[in-house]
């Protein structure tokens, strides 16, 4: 009986721990060292279409470039081909 008590016990004391931990590692919304990604967006021009740049933590290299999907020198292309 001594024994489930203390195990009891430990569980409790190991929870109240992870809880504690839970609640008190996150740091305030507003700090200084806030790594929150700032996007920021460019329209480069690329072999004659336009592309969309998307740099999400510049100082990480994290990054992506996509095909707009209403390029006007593309649009002018298909204008042609149409004709």
């Amino acid at each position: 009986m001594k024994t489930k008590t203390s195990i009891l016990a430990v569980t409790k004391a190991f929870f109240i721990l992870l809880v504690m931990c839970c609640f008190f590692s996150c740091s305030p919304s507003g700090s200084e060292n806030d790594t929150k990604p700032e996007e920021t967006y460019e329209i480069k021009v690329i072999d004659s279409c336009e592309y969309i740049y998307v740099s999400r933590r510049p100082w990480s290299g994290e990054f992506s470039l996509t095909h707009k999907g209403n390029c006007k020198y593309c649009a002018e292309r298909a204008k042609r081909f149409l004709k």
